[in-house]
């Protein structure tokens, strides 16, 4: 991990936190499953991601790889439902929005 990412992981943890801590029970939630990246604007929370029985430290990363041309600013909001059944990334300048009846699957390959 070269230093740029490092300090970029470290500088998110306070978001990481609170993303883990509001959407997980403490067991699954001190495991740190997802990493959200400090530029990340987080607009709701509402909704419920499931992830699979083997968790892990950074299965899902949001915001921490890509390209910068997208754009600085990540966007998140899950009114619906987001089931994780594998490691996800989802890249700088990302606009995810799950509505209130949404569902949105990761099915790796």
């Amino acid at each position: 991990m070269d230093f740029a990412l490092l300090l970029e992981v470290l500088l998110s943890v306070p978001k990481t936190l609170l993303f883990n801590f509001k959407n997980f029970p403490l067991k699954q939630a001190l495991r740190f499953p997802v990493l959200v990246n400090r530029r990340t604007k987080i607009k709701s929370m509402s909704g419920e991601i499931v992830l699979p029985e083997t968790i892990m430290f950074g299965l899902v990363k949001i915001g921490f790889s890509g390209s910068y041309n997208l754009g600085g600013k990540n966007y998140f909001e899950n009114r619906g439902k987001i089931i994780i059944n594998g490691k996800a990334t989802f890249s700088r300048g990302i606009q995810l929005i799950v509505g209130e009846k949404g569902c949105l699957v990761n099915n790796p390959g």
